[in-house]
């Protein structure tokens, strides 16, 4: 907790898109963005989801991701289908599902 405490993560409170941009924006040239999101874009209209998705590929950004397979579509399309009765989560990298999660981490199977 000590070290936690001595080095604090920075918190933004903004729109999901426009704070996006924003924070992109502020990082050095030169620099490869990460953009993690864990069942976040559940929470956003599906515009938004996309608009995300764009501005990721627009900023050259790694998109790594855990949402459910009705949150985006497109990268659900190509996972291989759900176990019957398990509720799951798609992990992604960029726009391609690499592995199914359980929605609080209890397991987790590489495809």
């Amino acid at each position: 907790m000590d070290l936690a405490a001595s080095d604090p993560p920075r918190m933004v409170r903004a729109d999901f898109v426009q704070g996006l941009v924003q924070l992109l924006r502020e990082l050095p040239p030169g620099t490869t963005p990460v953009v993690m999101h864990s069942a976040a874009l559940a929470y956003a209209p599906p515009q938004v989801r996309e608009e995300v998705l764009r501005i990721c590929t627009e900023a050259g950004a790694r998109r790594v991701g855990a949402e459910g397979r009705s949150v985006l579509p497109s990268v659900a399309q190509a996972a291989p289908a759900a176990d019957p009765g398990k509720a799951d989560l798609l992990v992604s990298i960029d726009d391609r599902a690499v592995a199914a999660m359980h929605p609080h981490g209890r397991w987790l199977h590489w495809f």
